[in-house]
């Protein structure tokens, strides 16, 4: 799944409050005035009922039901993403009201965040804001979009299981998202096959065996669908070889090409740089551009 450029999210965001602005005739009002009122901000819900919420920025100049849950999701993620800790409450506002609005990207977002214990900062006294770790809500708001076989709450869900005890559940939850052709987690168990064991709740009980052939398969299938770890993977397993995988050049050159073609993303989402692939591609007698 491509990731959602910060800047487009930040200037459709702030189409959005200038928006809200003109609406209500709030245009005299700057950032400093809306802040006077932090510690309990009055927004309007659906049926007109003030809230009050703590520290969200611009609150008191939205009202919620004119900004559709796709927006509040935007407005959500940037403020997750964006790496500005001045208002660290404002992503589990929007992503919460994105998920009570029924939009399963807020679900998820939120769900992830509950369940890996992301977005929270700490302020200058030593106090945590933002969205807590909370497992169990996690598992709950993750599997209530498993359940209409959202694939990317089954690869989260997988995820989070293979670091338990509970590994057999993380594999459920993966060959379900393999069987729906999610390039996440058909790499995911294929990394888990094609590197070898995986024990269960005692050193007697493996719950995978190392079968490099049904790994490499997995990862070729998950490559194919353009999954850059996945391909990075593939690249590496064919132009290197191992007792299990011959060294394929043709192959190798193949999936090498997919990375070049992609190459403004494998430091973003890869943490390797274009010298990496061309050290590869050295490997199989490969040209290397220029």
């Amino acid at each position: 799944m491509k990731i959602i450029n910060k800047k487009t999210v930040f200037y459709f965001s702030l189409w959005i409050i200038v928006s809200s602005y003109a609406c209500q005739n709030h245009n005299n009002n700057s950032k400093q005035d809306l802040l006077k009122n932090n510690d309990s901000t009055k927004i309007s819900n659906e049926n007109s009922d003030a809230v009050r919420i703590n520290n969200i920025t611009y609150a008191d100049s939205i009202r919620i039901n004119s900004i559709t849950p796709d927006s509040m999701f935007s407005i959500g993620y940037f403020y997750l993403t964006s790496g500005d800790h001045d208002y660290p409450d404002s992503a589990f506002f929007w992503l919460t009201q994105a998920h009570e609005h029924g939009n399963d990207m807020g679900t998820l977002f939120l769900g992830n965040s509950y369940l890996f214990g992301t977005g929270r900062s700490i302020d200058g006294e030593g106090k945590v804001s933002g969205i807590p770790k909370d497992t169990k809500k996690g598992i709950q708001l993750l599997n209530s979009l498993a359940e209409k076989n959202n694939t990317s709450a089954l690869s989260s869900l997988g995820r989070y299981y293979l670091s338990t005890i509970e590994k057999n559940k993380g594999i459920e939850y993966l060959m379900k998202g393999v069987k729906l052709n999610d390039s996440n987690c058909m790499y995911q168990l294929g990394y888990l096959y094609y590197n070898g064991f995986l024990r269960g709740y005692s050193p007697d009980t493996i719950i995978i065996k190392k079968e490099p052939g049904k790994g490499v398969n997995l990862l070729k299938s998950s490559a194919d669908l353009d999954y850059l770890p996945a391909v990075y993977e593939v690249a590496w397993i064919y132009s290197n070889g191992d007792d299990y995988v011959k060294k394929d050049s043709a192959l190798a050159e193949k999936y090498i090409k997919i990375l070049y073609a992609h190459e403004d993303d494998l430091q973003t989402e890869l943490g390797i740089s274009e010298n990496d692939v061309k050290e590869m591609q050295k490997k199989i007698g490969g040209r290397v551009p220029e």
